[in-house]
């Protein structure tokens, strides 16, 4: 490998190796050597809970933190500061099933069925009752912890657009604050091209699929709708750990950002402490482009950024995804540091027998033992100190 000398000069922040952990994927047993294992690779942060909404809330007035309680003591012992994620990417199955309204709806009006993640809809009354609800909870327990560190909200928003009634409402209520009269939105807009002129407000649709074309102009305003819509879900958030959590820094991740152009990220990101992103470069992307994504993040914020995700291992898109090595790794992550991230959290640190993402490699694998990957972070993180 070769060497890479750090100027003293350079050190007038501390950059921070991490690592995203599911401790309630494994034995209770199994989180004292977890954490173990992690300080000895010099990773100081661990980002928890993210998905644990089913854990937390099993019931919708049953709270269930003892748990999440054990967890931060095991990391907490051997040093290791946590950032913990709100876990409503996740609705559970009770709440889906007691509010099917949270389900997001297709360009076709088909509602989604209970599964996967991010199967909820951010206008969702409903959504954002329960939201509050588990958020208060999280941050009035943990929000003075001294290894909070800081704050994830929710996982990578603004992904998959919504067609719902609720997203209708919400799509008509932004339009009147906008332009006032829907005389002004038929002058604007031109809709009397295809005698798409409206008298109600209520016969404005939002753009579910047709057999031809939608009005551009009403294309780009329910695209901007989306994209406040996931700002206001955010906000709300934001707001509830601010008072609870003073003095804790508060971020969320985009996926491959620039890619996400569902959003407008400088929107997105504006009420956070840091830009947040999820950097899976994968051995066949062109690394060129990579750092202009990482430059492309530095800029929204014109600040350090978080990488709250960083590829160390197979991404488990299939059983046949490319086989990383730890030198690509240690490459990725001072692309990463070189570029402007202040910290750098893996994901993830174990490899998961089971659920959606069973193939994608951890820091240690299925057998829990530590081995090459484990080492070359190892010997990463040294290198940092």
């Amino acid at each position: 490998m070769t060497e890479i000398n750090i100027s003293p000069e350079v050190g007038a922040k501390t950059i921070t190796l991490g690592v995203d952990y599911y401790p309630e994927h494994w034995d209770e047993s199994d989180w004292d050597r977890h954490a173990s294992l992690m300080s000895k690779a010099h990773l100081k942060v661990a980002r928890i809970a993210e998905f644990a909404w089913s854990r937390l809330q099993p019931e919708e007035n049953r709270f269930e933190f003892g748990w999440l309680d054990s967890a931060i003591e095991s990391l907490s012992h051997h040093g290791i500061k946590f950032i913990l994620g709100t876990p409503t990417a996740a609705p559970p199955a009770w709440m889906c099933a007691k509010y099917p309204e949270i389900l997001p709806v297709d360009e076709t009006g088909y509602r989604y069925s209970f599964g996967s993640r991010r199967h909820r809809c951010v206008n969702s009354p409903a959504l954002k009752h329960e939201t509050t609800k588990i958020v208060e909870a999280m941050a009035e327990r943990y929000g003075t912890h001294p290894f909070v560190e800081g704050w994830q909200i929710d996982n990578e928003l603004g992904t998959g657009r919504c067609y719902c009634n609720c997203c209708a409402d919400a799509f008509r209520e932004w339009l009147k604050k906008k332009y006032g009269t829907l005389d002004t939105i038929n002058r604007l807009w031109g809709t009397v091209f295809w005698s798409q002129e409206y008298a109600a407000w209520e016969e404005i649709p939002i753009p579910k699929k047709t057999l031809g074309r939608h009005n551009p102009s009403l294309l780009l305003d329910f695209a901007r709708v989306f994209s406040d819509s996931n700002v206001d879900y955010i906000r709300l958030q934001t707001e509830i750990i601010r008072r609870h959590s003073p003095g804790r820094y508060i971020t969320t991740n985009t996926g491959n950002s620039p890619r996400n152009d569902l959003i407008n990220q400088y929107h997105f990101f504006r009420e956070q402490d840091y830009a947040g992103i999820n950097n899976y470069p994968g051995p066949e992307d062109d690394p060129a482009y990579n750092a202009f994504m990482l430059d492309f993040l530095r800029g929204i914020k014109g600040k350090e950024y978080i990488v709250l995700e960083q590829q160390e291992a197979s991404t488990g898109i299939t059983i046949m995804d490319p086989i990383t090595t730890p030198a690509e790794i240690r490459r990725w992550t001072y692309q990463a540091i070189a570029r402007g991230a202040e910290k750098v959290l893996y994901f993830r640190w174990r490899t998961c027998p089971f659920g959606g993402e069973q193939y994608c490699q951890g820091i240690l694998d299925y057998d829990g033992y530590a081995g090459p990957r484990h080492e070359g972070i190892k010997r990463t993180g040294a290198e940092l100190e």
